[in-house]
């Protein structure tokens, strides 16, 4: 589990929504569907963030995410996220 609080979320009110609808998954990733992981990682300041290392991990590239950082980490996360038929821009 995690603390939310935690965290790097953007500070408004569309993402202070989005957390309270889906406030038990989000302290859970590894119970989290891809699609929802993905639209978690929309909600987060960077591509630092437990949904996205959570996305890579079930795509397989946990160790490229971790060790990559910046634009590279971002592409990563794209390419998880495009193994689950999810479309990230």
């Amino acid at each position: 589990m995690i603390n939310l609080e935690r965290v790097n979320w953007h500070e408004d009110s569309v993402t202070r929504r989005f957390i309270a609808e889906h406030e038990a998954e989000l302290a859970d990733p590894s119970s989290m569907t891809p699609d929802l992981l993905a639209g978690a990682t929309t909600y987060c300041q960077d591509i630092t963030n437990p949904y996205a290392e959570e996305l890579a991990r079930r795509a397989g590239m946990l160790e490229k995410y971790l060790h990559t950082s910046g634009a590279e980490c971002a592409k990563v996360v794209r390419r998880a996220a495009k193994g689950f038929n999810i479309l990230l821009v």
